[in-house]
């Protein structure tokens, strides 16, 4: 970030400066999944997820710790893609609520 934008910000009020910190952040987070390297851990985390899933359907259901493992694992990868989906939403909203109080105040 060049100094410019650093001082616009320094210049908004609190609500505003988070709405555009949580654009931002959205922002990369859709650079970041549409890159090689986010497209591949998005790919792994889906394939993870499937994996364990399928894995436990046939798990015997003495084997407490595998099940406990098998669900950990999904957890994991399911969340990290849904860490990436929140942050993109939130920072479409967050552009949205910047853009209705640039309405309001034109």
């Amino acid at each position: 970030m060049n100094d410019d934008v650093a001082e616009l910000l320094q210049s908004l009020d609190l609500e505003t400066r988070g709405l555009f910190s949580e654009t931002l952040l959205g922002e990369d987070a859709v650079e970041f999944v549409r890159g090689d390297v986010g497209r591949a851990m998005v790919g792994i985390a889906k394939q993870e997820w499937m994996e364990a899933l399928l894995e436990l359907e046939t798990v015997p259901w003495w084997r407490r710790r595998r099940i406990r493992t098998l669900q950990s694992k999904a957890w994991r990868a399911r969340s990290f893609i849904l860490w990436l989906r929140d942050l993109v939403v939130q920072g479409r909203q967050a552009a949205a609520a910047l853009d209705e109080q640039d309405r309001r105040a034109s």
